[in-house]
């Protein structure tokens, strides 16, 4: 039985159903669904029957991107927890070999994008740092912080989340991450628990360039 994939489109996010045996061959076809779903996205495996040590890798890979595993079968579970520590002690074994040069991933605003940070981006990459900015739709809170958890997938280093504004807000939920090893803060916003970015600004006098802000289907235009 071949592996059926069935992905479930919505405004909040995509669900993936993965209906029968997830070998090796069938991570491919998989990654190309998650690369073009609309984020956030899960991954269903209540029908799910059979997989091998190559798939349970990736099911981790994925876990650790920020792609949600639903209805996942005990002993696929158990085999990802298992690989889960395995990876984790022979990061640690690898510790004294860990490169010099952090990765840095840049997170923008709320009216910008990955362009924002252009001019700083070759300057960095020039003394040696793996650099990248992520983009992000801003659709949702959540699913920006899960594009910069599958963004964090791209670098090869431990990597520090720069985040500017709104970013900051980014950086703070996806720093739990255990490849961001630090955050740094340009003018941007670092809500504790229970807070939003909403919540923090409210505490403030509202500045003048809100007046030329308008609402337009959902989004400020």
């Amino acid at each position: 039985m071949t592996l059926r994939i069935v992905a479930d489109v919505r405004e909040d996010g995509t669900t993936i159903r993965l209906i029968g045996r997830m070998r090796a061959e069938h991570i491919a076809p998989v990654r190309e669904e998650i690369g073009a779903s609309r984020a956030p996205t899960a991954l269903d495996l209540d029908e799910v029957t059979l997989t091998d040590i190559d798939a349970v890798r990736f099911l981790v890979a994925a876990e650790r991107d920020g792609i949600v595993l639903q209805h996942c079968a005990p002993f696929i579970r158990e085999w990802i927890a298992r690989e889960s520590g395995s990876q984790a002690r022979e990061q640690l074994v690898k510790g004294a070999c860990m490169p010099t040069k952090l990765s840095i991933v840049f997170c923008h605003g709320i009216w910008a994008d990955g362009s924002s940070f252009s001019k700083v981006i070759p300057p960095l990459q020039a003394e040696g740092y793996e650099v990248i900015a992520a983009q992000y739709g801003l659709d949702t809170p959540e699913g920006d912080v899960a594009t910069v958890k599958r963004t964090l997938g791209r670098v090869g280093n431990p990597a520090i989340l720069v985040g500017h504004s709104y970013g900051g807000s980014v950086i703070t939920a996806a720093g739990t991450d255990d490849r961001v090893v630090g955050l740094v803060y340009i003018a941007a916003l670092a809500n504790d628990a229970g807070e939003t970015s909403q919540s923090q600004q409210e505490k403030f006098p509202v500045t003048d360039v809100f007046k030329y802000v308008e609402v337009a289907d959902g989004r400020l235009g």
